[in-house]
């Protein structure tokens, strides 16, 4: 494995060596250094695209023989682009400008890339200035933070806004954006204007000194790398150190935090840009001239640009706000996006050129990633004035509608075409590469050409979290909403198609299709939502049991029958990407805005409306019995996948999520169902014991309970704490996360009183969530409801794969899903009573006890030789948790007659994924299978491995010995005489009905109707065929606000509120806001005494 050849776009590459060894220490060998540049390349080119790069190179590893490597080589291929530099450009300089560049440059063990102060075309012209603060031996790391913060402080009162990067090493790099037409010499000497004050007013922590022996323990702020031909460790390069450290660019607040700068390594780096984004994302929409410069205004000197008549004849200045024709002095590079809302949606596009704003309106927006192209219309130009503009355009006016400033920035011209250009926009919103074509007239078409770090719409994004309070906060700072009980989903509009993917990123969209018609209920083209979808009784209050119940339907007639029994609604209360662009860093009162602008009125789709009195949100939402209330600030971001205290659930009542492990036998009444169930939870990576529940079933419930437990697994006690009724529990792999109700926490950590309330699909049983510590007085409540189960795969055996020197960390799991298969009880046709068995011996007629059952084996008719346990004992064999690979077989050879029962294997961590894919391919690309052995539960098996679909699968196999011969078929001898018109009538016929797999109809139809049958048994219907019957909806927030009024007519309110007035809200509530569904099963007992 240690060669092969790669496909980067239309660039081919020889990769050697792969299993060359660069960092000893850490086992990193040269094949993840290409993976990461790799996986980091949409972040990485952004930075150092166009810019000429210096290479250190490691051919031996990071403890050989390095040098510094300036000059493309003549061995280079063609399509590596290069720039001659110095005074008689002879040297050429490298530029890394794709993806297949930088997996060149780290097939050549390049391990770091330093880069330039400038970028093409603008040569000699620096786009920042550096500081580099380089702290002595010993120096610990938060002396350099510190220096860095005081530093940033200085920039800021400069007018620069400065941007932080580890430089891999111990020290950091403080970086100001410029804008590129200073030379060398005068951005050097901005620095020394910036860095000799500074120093002196830190003169005993730093220093300007190069010489070590001068700066006598201080830290160097090194401003001399601003000089010509100096240049920098690239942001994103790896360094050639142990632990291979990153130059990681960093939000201010995470440097705050920060303790080792080497926890940003080759391994950790790309999933935080992919969880995080790009800290430097928005550098280049900060640049600013040198502070030591003053720019004179031109606008006296200037005269209106012709182009604007058009502009002038088309508005009204005494009625519209918009800025009139004026001459104006621009720096060249603006751009301004806006969204408006005119008689149709759309985005207008204006790039700065020639004094005015050059427009384009785009129908559908931004393009969201490459491949995409979108109409974009050339309209009349604007005056620069208008790169600030937004408000409302009165109706009636040219262009009457809200406008919103949807991006603000610079761009640049990368490359101008005979039909068009390809430009970069760089914002704080934006910084993205995109291609204008000219077609006809005024018609030009837009696509993004830069590849994505992460695609929102198609990537799974996980949401954000809220903090739990106890009480509504006394603040303004909040919006207020009710917490629906649903299903959180994530929303994506993906080019007028709607996927929707549950918390766990599951695909639940098949499950409600009232939801599919997207088109018509959005104005938007592509968005990610943030939503939860809820089932509504009668009175609009949501119903767990509905939604979830939703979501267990297999086939499209029972998913059918379920949308019209219980209606689905979806509540969308956030936005985080919308028509070419993320807006989680937008403040959250300009998402909503942006939100209620983008769903149109249905009765579907609703936006969740706010309030702002929070405490008489609560109060009504506990009258009307409600789960509770979100308090969110107003100007808080969106963190998708954190747990905020930007975002509060204030619940009506206390819960906690627990595990459902095991469960005690019934007695008496409940004997053929459960007694109690027995609760965990996650203490980091361990599971503690908290209690068990037992109270609030109702005869329905218990049978319904029972049968998703029976659907789990059985195992050995999960937990270490050995209840008093074990012998009479049975335990459960830790699959079920329910939600549990509790008066009280116990200082064990254990619920006192519990009720265990909801058991979610979304919610995953292995997440660790700590319990807290009790302090609650008791105030029992008993409330159980059902909600799902969840279909989490566990690994059933954990060990390696080993072949040759080859060792690869695995777990194994089960591929066949039990839990899909019906069961049946026998029952008494009298009661209905559950049919028992006794063990009777034939021979005496007693019943016989466990115990006193032995194992025999019959040898002739009536005769059996007895095998005791310890006779068994002896044959067991020691588990080696090792699959032995004997060698590898065509897959042609290993007849299916010799498959008995497959699993997955998947890889064990992060270190394991990348032979476990090599393997898989391996065995794809040259059409074999391995063999070899495994000892599971006690005794040797033979096992295939197969790769399938991006994985690996292992079947258990029979031994040939267990497996008849086909020779055996009786009448086979005359079944082989075949005449050759029949056999060609027979191809033909073969051939006419040639098909793909995935085209046979091959679902369980059986499997369908039984279950259709047992569902409408279970619902007290016939067993008949009906139409789907729509029933109309209500509106929960009606209610809930007419109450908060009736609250507010009997006392003096809390807070006073700043929303609507009553008639205004009466007004507002008018299309699509009616619901209902059936009602609520289980039941609620009272409150009992402690």
């Amino acid at each position: 494995m240690s060669k092969t050849t790669a496909v980067f776009g239309k660039h081919t590459i020889e990769l050697s060596n792969l299993d060359k060894v660069l960092f000893p220490e850490d086992g990193i060998v040269k094949a993840e250094l290409i993976e990461y540049y790799l996986k980091i390349a949409p972040t990485i080119l952004r930075h150092i695209k166009g810019r000429p790069l210096s290479l250190v190179r490691y051919p031996d590893g990071i403890h050989g023989t390095t040098f510094f490597q300036k000059n493309r080589p003549g061995w280079a291929p063609d399509w590596i682009e290069h720039v001659a530099l110095g005074d008689d450009e002879k040297t050429e300089y490298m530029l890394a400008n794709e993806e297949a560049a930088l997996a060149w440059l780290a097939n050549l063990a390049c391990i770091e890339l330093h880069q330039f102060h400038w970028s093409l075309p603008n040569i000699a012209k620096p786009d920042y200035i550096v500081y580099d603060l380089d702290p002595p031996e010993g120096s610990p790391f938060e002396r350099v933070i510190e220096v860095a913060f005081e530093l940033k402080a200085d920039l800021e009162s400069l007018g620069y806004r400065p941007f932080v990067k580890t430089t891999g090493g111990k020290g950091l790099h403080v970086l100001t954006p410029l804008l590129p037409k200073f030379d060398n010499d005068r951005v050097f000497e901005a620095a020394g204007a910036v860095a000799r004050p500074f120093v002196e007013a830190h003169a005993r922590s730093t220093t300007l000194h190069l010489k070590k022996e001068a700066r006598k323990g201080r830290i160097l702020v090194d401003i001399y790398r601003n000089r010509t031909s100096q240049s920098i460790v690239a942001p994103y390069s790896v360094r050639g150190r142990v632990r291979a450290p990153v130059s990681m660019p960093l939000e201010w607040a995470e440097l705050q935090e920060l303790s080792d700068p080497a926890a940003w390594n080759l391994h950790t780096v790309p999933a935080r840009v992919v969880r995080g984004g790009d800290a430097w994302e928005a550098f280049a929409a900060y640049a600013v001239d040198l502070h030591t410069t003053l720019a004179p205004s031109e606008r006296a000197d200037r005269q209106t640009p012709e182009s604007l008549h058009d502009y002038e004849k088309k508005r009204s200045f005494t009625r519209t706000p918009e800025p009139p024709p004026a001459p104006a002095a621009g720096g060249g590079d603006s751009f301004v996006l806006h969204r408006h809302h005119a008689s149709r949606l759309h985005y207008d596009l204006r790039l700065e050129r020639d004094g005015v704003l050059r427009s384009w309106a785009v129908p559908k927006g931004l393009p969201p990633r490459p491949g995409v192209k979108r109409l974009a219309v050339n309209t009349e130009d604007h005056p620069l004035d208008y790169l600030r503009f937004e408000g409302k355009i009165p109706k009636g006016e040219y262009g009457g509608g809200d406008m919103w400033i949807f991006a603000l920035g610079k761009y640049q011209i990368t490359k101008d075409k005979k039909d068009g250009f390809y430009f970069r926009l760089r914002s704080p919103e934006i910084n993205a590469e995109y291609r204008m074509i000219h077609t006809r007239d005024k018609d030009w078409l837009i696509e993004r050409v830069d590849a994505l770090q992460v695609d929102w719409l198609r990537d799974p994004i996980d949401p954000m979290l809220a903090q739990s309070s106890a009480k509504p906060p006394d603040s303004p700072n909040y919006l207020y909403e009710v917490k629906w009980d649903g299903i959180r989903a994530m929303l994506a509009l993906d080019e007028g198609q709607l996927t929707i993917r549950s918390r766990s990123r599951r695909d639940v969209t098949r499950f409600f299709p009232e939801l599919a018609p997207a088109e018509d209920a959005f104005r938007a083209t592509a968005a990610l939502f943030d939503a939860e979808i809820v089932c509504l009784d009668p009175a609009a209050k949501p119903v767990f049991e509905h939604v979830v119940w939703r979501l267990h339907q297999a086939s499209d007639g029972a998913i059918e029958r379920a949308r019209a029994k219980h209606p689905a609604v979806c509540y969308i209360f956030d936005c985080l990407y919308l028509d070419g662009r993320p807006i989680c860093g937008e403040p959250l009162e300009r998402r909503r805005e942006w939100l209620a602008d983008a769903v149109r009125p249905n009765p579907v789709f609703r936006v969740s409306e706010v309030l702002d009195d929070g405490r008489a949100l609560w109060e009504a939402a506990k009258q009307m019995g409600l789960e509770g209330i979100m308090a969110k600030e107003r100007r808080s971001p969106y963190l998708p996948g954190k747990r905020s205290a930007s975002w509060l659930k204030i619940k009506t009542r206390n819960t906690t999520e627990c595990v459902i492990i095991g469960y005690t036998r019934g007695k008496g009444d409940r004997a053929p169902l459960f007694g109690a169930l027995h609760l965990g939870r996650y203490d980091g990576e361990r599971l503690r014991y908290v209690g068990k529940v037992g109270t609030g079933f109702d005869d329905r419930l218990l049978k319904t309970v029972f049968k998703e437990l029976k659907a789990i697994p059985q195992g050995p006690r999960p937990v270490e704490t050995r209840p008093v009724d074990d012998a009479s529990t049975v335990w459960l792999e830790p699959r079920l996360v329910c939600e549990v109700e509790y008066a009280s926490l116990t200082t064990c950590a254990r619920t006192s009183i519990p009720a265990t309330a909801s058991i979610r699909e979304e919610k995953d049983a292995i997440n660790r969530h700590p319990v807290s510590n009790g302090g609650v007085r008791p105030s029992p409540v008993y409330l159980f409801s059902l909600i799902s189960r969840r279909q989490l795969m566990r690994s059933i055996w954990k060990g390696h794969i080993r072949f040759s020197l080859v060792t690869i960390p695995v777990r194994v799991y089960n591929a066949i899903d039990t839990a899909q298969t019906i069961h049946f009880n026998q029952l008494h046709r009298e009661c209905n009573g559950p049919i028992g068995y006794d063990k009777r011996c034939k021979k005496c007629n007693q019943i016989v006890k466990n115990e006193e059952i032995v194992k025999g084996y019959q040898y002739e008719p009536e005769q059996y030789v007895v095998v005791e346990p310890a006779d068994l004992e002896k044959l067991k064999l020691a588990s080696t948790k090792i699959i032995e690979i004997e060698g590898f077989v065509d897959v042609k050879e290993v007849h299916p007659t010799l498959y008995e029962a497959p699993y997955f294997a998947g890889p064990d961590g992060p270190v394991a994924a990348k032979a476990y894919a090599l393997l898989g391919e391996a065995l794809r690309e040259s059409g074999k299978v391995g063999i070899g052995k495994v000892v599971l539960r006690d005794r040797e098996d033979v096992v295939m491995i197969a790769p399938l679909d991006g994985a690996l699968v292992l079947y258990r196999l029979r031994y040939p010995s267990e497996v008849r011969s086909v020779r055996d078929v009786p009448q086979l001898e005359g079944s082989r005489n075949v005449d050759g018109e029949q056999l060609k009538l027979a191809r033909h016929l073969v051939e006419t009905m040639a098909t793909s797999f995935d085209r046979i109809d091959v679902r369980d139809r059986y499997h369908e109707a039984l279950r259709e049958i047992i569902d409408a048994k279970i619902q007290g219907r016939e067993i008949v065929s009906y139409a789907p019957q729509e029933q109309p909806v209500v509106d929960i927030m009606t209610a809930l606000k007419a109450s908060i009024e009736k609250a507010k007519s009997q006392r003096e309110p809390m807070i006073k509120a700043t929303g609507k007035a009553k008639a205004e809200v009466e007004e507002e509530t008018g299309v699509g806001e009616k619901a209902a569904a059936a009602p609520r099963s289980g039941k609620t007992t009272r409150r009992k005494q402690a």
